[in-house]
């Protein structure tokens, strides 16, 4: 049985991809919407590559394209989403202390000291749209890990349809 080949180019592809995602983590919903428009598009050219391809990439494709539309689906399903064991670890790491927000005032702090406390927590909280900080960067990982059942999906069925192939050539 011959295993699948990976190239250099597409390494790097998946590390960029990341890459973004993880820097978008640290980002703002503008972050967000790019990263969910980033992620329609794989999957629509993912769909086409399962299309339009021939052999083991059609198979890389099409297990992309069912893995991460699903995992998609599941999570903007209101009532699937809160299942999930990665959206349960999203929301835990998102209650992480953050460490870009400053130091809250003494207990015995002035009213004034503490009104300015709040006010800076807040706008480094809440970005430009209004949005709580944790809300974009739940999306942003759910995105994250979108990609990586996409990957892993097209993968495992790479994987199928190199032994399928080797199966029927001996």
């Amino acid at each position: 049985m011959s295993r699948p080949r990976y190239h250099l180019a597409s390494l790097l592809g998946v590390v960029a991809a990341f890459g973004v995602g993880f820097a978008a983590l640290r980002g703002d919903h503008l972050w967000f919407s790019g990263l969910f428009t980033a992620t329609i598009i794989a999957l629509l050219v993912a769909a086409l590559g399962a299309l339009f391809r021939r052999g083991p990439a059609r198979a890389f494709f099409a297990g992309a394209f069912l893995c991460g539309s699903a995992y998609l689906l599941l999570v903007y399903l209101e009532d699937t989403c809160h299942m999930l064991l990665t959206d349960k670890l999203l929301r835990s790491v998102a209650d992480w202390p953050n460490p870009r927000l400053p130091n809250p005032p003494p207990p015995m702090a002035t009213g004034e000291a503490m009104a300015r406390y709040q006010e800076l927590r807040t706008k480094m909280l809440v970005n430009w749209r209004g949005t709580d900080y944790r809300l974009a960067f739940e999306g942003v990982g759910h995105l994250l890990f979108c990609w990586s059942f996409a990957l892993g999906g097209g993968l495992v069925a790479l994987a199928f349809a190199a032994s399928e192939r080797s199966a029927i050539e001996a």
